[in-house]
């Protein structure tokens, strides 16, 4: 038999260990995922600004999303979100409104 040091024991020792555990690593979600329903997100919404319609807005621009009322179930109801936006017109505020 031949000699063997500490240090080389501790290397081999957790080399073996980092080896198994990157084995596991990759096993374990393979199978967590066997019979799992895999659901797809719906896309963003796509929105088109407009100035908004209603005159006590004025200077804001108006648009709808449509998003699903339920994340879980994404492709069931619909609703309608009203999204504004207003432009920064003065330049004497600084920083993160």
């Amino acid at each position: 038999m031949g000699y063997c040091s500490w240090r080389r024991r501790a290397i081999l020792f957790v080399g073996s260990v980092s080896m198994l555990m990157g084995l596991v690593g990759t096993a374990l979600p393979a199978v967590a995922a066997q019979g799992v329903q895999v659901t797809t997100a719906p896309p963003p919404p796509v929105l088109n600004w407009q100035p908004c319609a209603n005159p006590l807005v004025v200077g804001f621009e108006c648009a709808t999303a449509k998003v699903p009322l339920d994340y879980t179930d994404a492709h069931g109801s619909i609703i309608s979100l009203p999204p504004r936006k207003v432009f920064l017109v003065q330049s004497t505020i600084s920083g993160t409104i």
